[in-house]
């Protein structure tokens, strides 16, 4: 009797057929993004946050891995089991791993829009942007085996709007809306609305794609609204998996006038006008917490490469920064 009571609990947890796995959309990852950022990462920035600056920047990324600011966005690498970041801030590299077990979906930021890809067993799905100079952004869908290419197929050129998304035991789906490009060089504008439905077979190795017209107004209208909200002030990366959703890292830039951003400008203005280490010292004792890499004096290609680091001094008992 027991080996029977095991396989029904087995059955009852298993997905039902053709039940997705998980199932999502670039539009609520990047919805989650906004609301990790407002409740998370600003409270952070503006109570004397860990910051390791290279150079005096507008935009900052938060690692979560890390619980740190830096002034650099991190190149992201997936492959089947694991998601890879890394910085690179003068010689100094951080590095973030994250193993994956199970499916999951990660959206990163690309040339122009974000790049959603599939993490299924041994697969990797992904529709992202082709970068061709001087022409509408162009969208092509590749399937991945062990890090290799083994299918590839263009979408064709397209202004994005979502991608909705639902991954299976044996293939992943994407939804891929958007507005096909109309009009000259230099002009072009929405033209007509597309449903680009894109299916990653895995167990046959290929990519199906089915086109269609959006002709549902309200959808339309949503589409609109979508693609406006993709050039948000806040980017970042997301991970979705089976028991939810998590923050990888996430690039904003600070308002008009923060004050830790004209601290940190302060500072390599200092340095660049060949302030002493005592005054420095005297100076970056304000934000103990902010790490400043220096680079080498006199530019060329030694330029970025930190001659020498402040240490970091104790984490003051200050209270929080209002003004950020």
């Amino acid at each position: 009797m027991l080996p029977y009571l095991v396989l029904g609990l087995v059955l009852a947890l298993a997905p039902a057929s053709g039940e997705p796995l998980i199932q999502g959309s670039l539009s609520k990852d990047l919805d989650y993004l906004h609301e990790y950022f407002q409740k998370q990462v600003l409270p952070k920035w503006r109570d004397e946050p860990h910051v390791i600056a290279d150079h005096p920047a507008r935009r900052f990324c938060y690692l979560p891995g890390k619980d740190v600011f830096v002034t650099g966005a991190p190149e992201v690498r997936v492959e089947p089991g694991s998601i890879r970041m890394e910085v690179q801030l003068g010689r100094r590299i951080i590095q973030v791993a994250r193993d994956v077990q199970g499916p999951a979906v990660v959206v990163v930021p690309g040339v122009s829009y974000y790049k959603v890809m599939a993490l299924a067993g041994q697969y990797v799905c992904e529709v992202g942007e082709v970068i061709l100079a001087g022409r509408p952004p162009r969208f092509a869908a590749v399937l991945k085996r062990d890090d290799q290419v083994i299918a590839r197929e263009d979408l064709g050129e397209l202004f994005l709007a979502d991608v909705e998304y639902w991954v299976y035991s044996d293939r992943v789906v994407m939804r891929v809306l958007g507005f096909r490009p109309e009009g000259g060089w230099s002009r072009y504008r929405e033209g007509e609305p597309l449903a680009i439905t894109v299916t990653f077979d895995l167990g046959g190795g290929r990519i199906l794609v089915d086109r269609v017209k959006v002709t549902d107004a309200a959808l339309v209208e949503r589409m609109r609204e979508l693609s406006r909200s993709l050039e948000g002030p806040v980017l970042g990366s997301v991970l979705r998996t089976g028991s939810g959703v998590e923050p990888l890292f996430v690039d904003f830039e600070p308002r008009e006038g923060d004050p830790l951003v004209r601290f940190i400008e302060r500072v390599f203005g200092m340095y660049e006008q060949g302030a002493s280490e005592e005054e420095l010292r005297e100076v970056m004792s304000e934000h103990p917490n902010v790490e400043f890499l220096f680079p080498e004096k006199g530019g060329g290609t030694t330029s970025g490469i930190p001659v020498w680091v402040l240490p970091l001094l104790p984490v003051p008992l200050a209270g929080r920064r209002d003004d950020a």
